[in-house]
This record gives C-alpha cells, sequence and structure tokens, in this order.
C-alpha cells in the first residue's frame, strides 16, 4: 500500500445549468416555458472537471479558486458529501467537512441548544459524546447554559455562526477539509477559533479550499488554483499568487495544461487609473517591479503615499488629536462579563441594569463625570443623563473601575445602545470621546408617546 490516503482520478462533477443561474432560469420559464417546445433536454456543465489530485498522511494542501471555481463542490467530494459523476475516489480514512455555513440547518424558532443537537447528530455523535462535545462549544464560545436555552431567531446570526463552527470542530477525523471560512465571528473568541482551526489542520491530513490566501498560506505549503472547474499545480505560495492574480475573468476554453494555468490578457490595464499618477522620471531608483500585478499595484501606492509627505504628516497629528480618552478593557452586567456581540441582552421597561466597567486610561488628563447616552440601533441619541464625580486626574495607562445602576425608562419594542462618554475638566461633551457599551432590546408592545428619564446611579468610581 502506497502513502496515500485520498486520491481522485479524472472526477467530475455535472450539473444542469439552470441551478447555477436560478434567476435567469425562473424568468425564461416565464417568458418562454420548456413545455411549448418538443425538445425538453437540459443544458448541463461542468462545476468541477477530470480532477486529479493525491494526498499523502499528514500532508496540508491549499486549494485557491476565485468565486464560481467550483470550490464547495470539490470540498463536497473531497469529503464525501457530494457524489461524482465521472471519475474515481479512493480513501483510507475518515474525512469531515467544516466550512462557513454550518449554521445552515438551524431552525430559528426553535432554542440553541436543541439546534447544536440536532447538529451534532447529524456529524454522528450520540450519548455522552454528544454531551461532551456541547459542553466544549460552551466553553469555547465562553457562554453559559443559560445563553443556550434562547431561540435562535432572537440571537444574532454571527453568534449562531461562531457556536455553529465550533461544534463542528469538535469532529476527529483522519482527513479534515475546510471550505472557504472567510469569518470566525466578533470578538474576543474569534481568536480562540482560528488557533482551534490552525491546531485542527495541524493535527490532521488537511485541505484547504478558499478563495483568499491567508489561511492557505499560514497552513499548507503545496498549493493548487481551480479556475473554471480545472485544477492547477501544485504550486509553491509566492507561484501561486503570481498565478491566481493573472487568472482571467472568463472561461477561455483553453488547452488545459495542469501546469500552466491560463492568463489573463492585458494584465497591465486592469491597475488602477491614479495607480500612474507616478510619473516614471519621478523613479529615481528605477527598480524593476515583481511579475505579480497585486505587488506592482501596492508598491506604486505605497510610493505615492510616502510622496504624500507633509499630508502624511497632518493625518497622524489629527489622529493622534482624535484618539479617545479611555477605551474599556471589559464590561460585566449583574455580575456576567459582557461581550459586544450582540449575545440577547432582553429587558423590560424599568428593569435596572447593573453595569461594571473596567476602563483603561489613552492619555492623561482630568475626570470630572460622564454622561451616559442612550440611541435606538442606527440612530442619533434621544435621551442622555450626567454622571458628576469629584475631580481627578487620570495617568496613561492607569486602570480603573465604573460601578453604576441604569434604570430603564419608558421605550417602545426595539434594540437600543447604550453609550458612555467621559467629560475633561471645564471642557464640552466631546463625540470622539463617547464609547458604545451595551446593546440591550425592549420586551413589550405599543408605541411610547412621550419618553420617560433614564435614571443613573453611582455605586463607586476607583
Amino acid at each position: 500500500m502506497n502513502d496515500y490516503v485520498l486520491q481522485l482520478k479524472n472526477v467530475s462533477r455535472l450539473f444542469p445549468k439552470d441551478v447555477s443561474e436560478t434567476g435567469t432560469s425562473l424568468y425564461r420559464e416565464m417568458i418562454l416555458p420548456r413545455s411549448m417546445f418538443k425538445s425538453h433536454s437540459i443544458d448541463y456543465f461542468y462545476a468541477v472537471e477530470k480532477i486529479n489530485i493525491s494526498i499523502k498522511k499528514n500532508e496540508k494542501i491549499g486549494i485557491l479558486g476565485t468565486h464560481l471555481s467550483g470550490k464547495s463542490t470539490l470540498a463536497g467530494i473531497l469529503s464525501g458529501m457530494i457524489e461524482p459523476t465521472g471519475g474515481s475516489i479512493i480513501s483510507y480514512g475518515s474525512r469531515h467537512l467544516i466550512n462557513g455555513k454550518s449554521s445552515a440547518g438551524y431552525k430559528p424558532m426553535l432554542k440553541i441548544i436543541e439546534n447544536l443537537r440536532l447538529q451534532a447528530m447529524f456529524l454522528g455523535l450520540q450519548g455522552d459524546e454528544l454531551e461532551h462535545a456541547i459542553e466544549n462549544t460552551l466553553e469555547k464560545a465562553r457562554l453559559d447554559y443559560s445563553d443556550l436555552l434562547k431561540t435562535t431567531g432572537n440571537v444574532s446570526k454571527r453568534l449562531i455562526r461562531q457556536i455553529a463552527l465550533i461544534m463542528s470542530l469538535q469532529i476527529n477525523s483522519d482527513i479534515i477539509i475546510v471550505d472557504n471560512i472567510n469569518s470566525t465571528g466578533t470578538g474576543i473568541v474569534r481568536e480562540d477559533i482560528v488557533e482551534y482551526i490552525n491546531n485542527k489542520i495541524a493535527s490532521s491530513t488537511s485541505l484547504i479550499v478558499a478563495s483568499h490566501p491567508k489561511l492557505i498560506q499560514q497552513t499548507t505549503n503545496k498549493i493548487f488554483l481551480l479556475h473554471y472547474g480545472r485544477l492547477y499545480g501544485p504550486f509553491d505560495f509566492e507561484e501561486a499568487i503570481a498565478h491566481y492574480s493573472e487568472l482571467p475573468r472568463e472561461n477561455h476554453n483553453e488547452m488545459y495544461v495542469p501546469s500552466k494555468p491560463p492568463k489573463r490578457k492585458n494584465i497591465d490595464d486592469n491597475f488602477l487609473s491614479d495607480d500612474h499618477i507616478l510619473d516614471n522620471e519621478d523613479d529615481s531608483d528605477n527598480e524593476s517591479y515583481p511579475i505579480d500585478p497585486w505587488i506592482k499595484k501596492f508598491t506604486l501606492r505605497e510610493k505615492k503615499f510616502q510622496e504624500r509627505g507633509k499630508l502624511d504628516e497632518f493625518i497622524k497629528k489629527a489622529k493622534e488629536d482624535n484618539r479617545p480618552l479611555l477605551d474599556i478593557d471589559k464590561a460585566y452586567i449583574d455580575g456576567k462579563e459582557y461581550f459586544y456581540r450582540s449575545i440577547s441582552l432582553v429587558r423590560k421597561r424599568n428593569d435596572i441594569l447593573s453595569l461594571q466597567i473596567n476602563f483603561i486610561v489613552k492619555m492623561n488628563f482630568n475626570l470630572s463625570g460622564f454622561v451616559i447616552t442612550l440611541h435606538p440601533e442606527h440612530e442619533d441619541e434621544i435621551m442622555r443623563a450626567d454622571l458628576p464625580l469629584e475631580e481627578r486626574d487620570l495617568k496613561f495607562n492607569s486602570s480603573h473601575k465604573l460601578m453604576l445602576d441604569v434604570e430603564i425608562p419608558d421605550l417602545k419594542p426595539y434594540r437600543y445602545i447604550l453609550t458612555i462618554t467621559p467629560i475633561q475638566k471645564n471642557k464640552a461633551f466631546l463625540i470622539k470621546n463617547r464609547i458604545k457599551l451595551v446593546k440591550f432590546g425592549i420586551l413589550g408592545h405599543g408605541i411610547i408617546r412621550r419618553y420617560g428619564k433614564m435614571k443613573l446611579k453611582l455605586n463607586s468610581f476607583t
């Protein structure tokens, strides 16, 4: 037996053309339905065609492809989720597909825990193994069990995708296929998931299918290009990027040579026109740019920005002048750490939000108090309340803790954001110092014709 654990030999997959042109096909059927014609034949296209690839044990392979190149179809075939219509597959080991759409089957009317259990069952988990996977998902998502009892439709889609992705990563297999994970969510959990994915790839035979080279560059050393269903390579990273940036936008139907990807004609015509602001006579170094047009484009831009001189200094000074006074290190609501990831924080009118905010000072200044403002999401503020303090000098990089209670006024059912703004001694309220603090929703129904006042109670500032 050879060292290969997965081999695809002349693998192809045909789809009806209407599958990839749903809008066009529906419109055509409305105007000229097929029933009007004697022939009811269906046009097909190759999503992938005559793919040959062999993967050795513990090998890490990247497959880089543009939109509509056949990436997800190939990932499905590699994982065994999609059957090819031609060719053969030989596999020696279990395979598992991890993609950015792990939450695609989640039902919005079910609780998160119920959707997680369904996902785990579809992944082949049951009994103690299933419950252990849910516990690991909770831990890595930094959630409490009570968070999983919320209705899925009432929780941020980003958070749901994050939870489903973590659950998908609980499966151990000999071969993993990572399909186009462009986002790992938001907040501090994002970095944990990236590390988790990298560790998963490092410990398995792995194929990473993506349209963006970042994960491929970090984890692989052999890269193929996929272009309109045809596989080219292998290349090292620099070669792959050079070829990738030269791929034509259309399928040119040229003779297929696996080691020679097709090239776009008139490559230089695709540069941004303002990149040619630089005159040749100003280029005193007369440096020769690499063939890769991406590198050429960004080299030109960098040189142009360097020549801006005083304008760059002006921008730098403006940014320094507009730095916020404080930054939030951590925030707690009712004693529980809060992440600005839109976990459903749903309250009723006149409820109390007990807040603890840990600040880090970004520049020396004299603090005289805070202003708390309330905004409907994506709208201007509708009310504000002052929180005066005894004047004190705050030093750069020092840490401080503010504890206060906020009574939610009469508000119509909607999503709201609380912000906090530090006030300097003898200075006015400045928008640049405002910090988003908490996002919450209001239960109930009806129209509030006149808003009540927002009441604050200062507990301590240390």
